[in-house]
């Protein structure tokens, strides 16, 4: 399996709620948030089965996948309905609200070490997208 399809299939059992992504993933794996948060390989499936939670009907939403040497860049977005109250590292409480959301696609690149995912970064976020915005949206 190439890298870009490693990709897809990490990100199709992440949005059926299969924690059997984590066979994906490196022993060393992190992500960093834009927000100098990281997280390691447990903190990471928590924050997802957060999300799952929160947003049952997760979709990713995938554009622009670009394998070269040890990583896929791609733009990912995500929808789905906010039915049940989620507290992010850094935002305020949300109370779950049934909203649509519709999150636009952000760029992320997936790092490999072998055929393992080693790290994920979030390089950026949509010029008008921030944390009070998105606050904002959810309580809408």
């Amino acid at each position: 399996m190439n890298k870009k399809d490693t990709v897809i299939e990490f990100l199709n059992l992440l949005e059926n709620a299969d924690l059997t992504s984590v066979r994906l993933l490196d022993d060393n794996f992190k992500m960093d948030l834009p927000s100098s948060i990281s997280f390691g390989q447990n903190q990471f499936l928590t924050f997802m089965t957060m999300i799952r939670y929160s947003i049952p009907d997760l979709k990713f939403i995938t554009k622009n996948i670009v394998e070269s040497s040890d990583k896929v860049s791609i733009n990912l977005g995500a929808s789905g309905s906010y039915q049940n109250g989620i507290l992010l590292p850094g935002l305020e409480d949300v109370p779950a609200n049934g909203q649509n959301l519709n999150i636009p696609p952000v760029e992320i690149e997936f790092i490999f070490l072998a055929e393992k995912i080693k790290e994920i970064k979030i390089l950026s976020l949509p010029k008008s997208q921030n944390s009070s915005n998105f606050i904002n949206e959810i309580k809408n």
